[in-house]
């Protein structure tokens, strides 16, 4: 696979975080919109996987898969 396109692929794939707070469905019922509190809560468990994973010289698909990136979204929750 070309390195380019590996990489694209792993773009896109790298967008969830390990644990989400926003709301979800079953599909019987659209959920709500989320909150502002619960959209701060997501962008500082990004921002702060994104420069862990950086700092640490990870992937970020890679570093959500350990379980720093589980401690940092519970932190953020916190």
């Amino acid at each position: 696979m070309p390195k380019r396109l590996k990489a694209l692929m792993e773009e896109s794939l790298t967008d969830r975080l390990p644990i989400d707070v926003l709301p979800v469905s079953n599909e019987e019922f659209i959920p709500l919109e989320p909150t502002p509190e619960q959209k701060a809560i997501m962008k500082v468990a990004r921002e702060e996987c994104d420069a862990t994973a950086r700092k640490v010289g990870m992937s970020r698909r890679r570093f959500l898969q350990t379980g720093a990136a589980y401690a940092i979204c519970l932190a953020a929750i916190n």
